[in-house]
């Protein structure tokens, strides 16, 4: 009897590789020189971010089954306690605010279906609305009715992408239609960035998280439909001027000022330089780069980061692997760069965020088992920023390889030689090197097609002047 999907997956044994996870990065947060770090008031983690990587779910872009609602959310309340470090979803939600939080605060969540056939995820939003009304405020938890959900600038309704009252009760669902200046009613604030109008509930609001999709766009923007450009749906701009726009509405004003969080929702997605519109796409690299027995095709990421920019890097990441093109610094689109103080970008230069993948705290989770170091899995050694990672997922075959090298001011190639102790050449793999980590699957099949067996190997990096060595047993 052949398995289905999910039965297939359920049935293998899920992978906890070894990541590596970063130090917290701490850097001064003076913001009166000019290019010095300025993070906002609320991002309480610069560089840190969780990934999390599921793909025992099936649901649709608008909704599911109750088993699936079930995994999206579990992914939302394992990443917010992994990115916090709490034990309990109330706590890690309650730890990203500050102390001002109270009953009477007014968060607002902004959200994004201008392609109503890929949405924000229902589930990914419900998992957060659910996790806000576990935090413990005062006598009480946080009210439903002191959270909005807004979006802007389209004529789809909240109903059509599956976002029913029936699924987030108590909630406001705010929806402005067509491209009417922000706010409805005429009064102008004067605090938005470059001074324009923007959407009366962010105005209101005391926190702001955004939740926005996994998108490409095959115009401006620069071939992305992602976290900053979700801020078309708080303002109301012309585009004449598309990259600064999106700098500006991040770096400045209300968006700057009270964003505490920003979870992309990657369950689908659309590759780089495709859309707005239209139906998800499949995803062939990206994830067998988290799970080599992936079935589904689709992204199935959440991404979750208090900083802004390194929740974008991450969403451009899973992008550029999937277009198999690079994702350093110097080749990330202006807005990103001209928002986390690198020069020469657009003028001026803000710096908010962490966009070097080397200074990052990256923290992953793949199909519900947190990646580390510790345990059955062989320490990684570790060189001057660089290291070599071999793991194996127990009881698979497939051995993933992962490289953390210098940021690289250009692309690289890379070669893995897997010799016997004794010398004898196993296999060869060659690793297009696109960015500071890089992590591949190799088969275990020799150079001449055959099954490796267990034992003993050495595998050897080389790329450019850089070689790591790395000795492990594969089982």
């Amino acid at each position: 009897m052949s398995l289905s999907r999910r039965t297939f997956l359920k049935k293998s044994v899920h992978f906890a590789g070894a990541a590596a996870i970063a130090p917290q990065v701490i850097i001064g947060k003076d913001k009166t020189s000019p290019g010095t770090f300025s993070p906002s008031p609320l991002n309480k983690w610069p560089g840190r971010c969780v990934l999390n990587f599921n793909n025992q779910h099936e649901s649709v872009p608008t909704g599911g089954s109750a088993e699936d609602e079930a995994v999206v959310k579990r992914m939302v309340d394992d990443s917010i306690k992994l990115l916090t470090g709490e034990v309990t979803v109330g706590n890690a939600w309650k730890a990203l605010f500050p102390s001002s939080l109270s009953q009477s605060s007014i968060i607002a969540i902004k959200v994004c279906f201008l392609n109503n056939r890929l949405p924000s995820h229902p589930f990914v939003v419900m998992g957060i609305v659910e996790g806000l009304q576990q935090m413990s405020i005062g006598n009480g938890n946080f009210p439903a009715s002191n959270i909005t959900i807004y979006d802007g600038n389209n004529s789809n309704s909240f109903s059509s992408v599956g976002f029913t009252q029936q699924r987030f009760p108590g909630i406001t669902l705010q929806h402005y239609s067509g491209r009417e200046v922000y706010p409805i009613g005429g009064t102008n604030y004067t605090d938005g960035a470059r001074n324009l109008p923007y959407s009366p509930v962010l105005h209101d609001a005391d926190f702001l998280i955004n939740a926005p999709n996994l998108r490409g766009h095959s115009s401006h923007g620069e071939g992305f439909t992602l976290g900053f450009k979700s801020h078309f749906g708080t303002y109301n701009p012309e585009h004449t001027q598309y990259p600064e726009y999106l700098r500006d509405y991040n770096c400045t004003g209300p968006v700057y000022q009270k964003t505490v969080l920003t979870v992309i929702s990657a369950l689908f997605g659309k590759k780089e330089g495709s859309g707005p519109g239209g139906a998800p796409e499949q995803f062939t690299r990206y994830p067998l780069t988290k799970d080599p027995a992936d079935e589904t095709r689709t992204p199935n990421t959440i991404i979750m980061s208090t900083d802004p920019v390194t929740a974008e890097f991450q969403a451009i990441k899973i992008l550029r692997i999937e277009g198999n093109r690079s994702y350093t610094v110097n080749n990330l689109p202006r807005y990103l760069r001209a928002s986390a103080g690198v020069t020469g970008a657009l003028d001026p230069t803000y710096n908010i965020g962490i966009i070097n993948e080397e200074q990052m705290d990256c923290r992953e989770i793949i199909n519900k088992k947190e990646t580390t170091e510790a345990g059955s899995f062989l320490m990684h050694d570790r060189s001057a920023g660089m290291s070599l990672m071999v793991h194996q997922n127990p009881g698979y075959p497939d051995v993933f390889i992962e490289m953390v090298l210098p940021q690289l001011s250009e692309i690289i190639p890379g070669k893995i030689v897997v010799v016997t102790p004794q010398g004898k050449r196993v296999a060869e793999i060659y690793v297009p090197l696109h960015g500071v980590r890089t992590r591949i699957v190799w088969n275990r099949k020799d150079r001449y097609g055959r099954n490796v067996g267990p034992g003993t190997y050495v595998f050897r990096l080389a790329a450019g002047n850089i070689s790591l060595v790395k000795k492990v047993i594969l089982r």
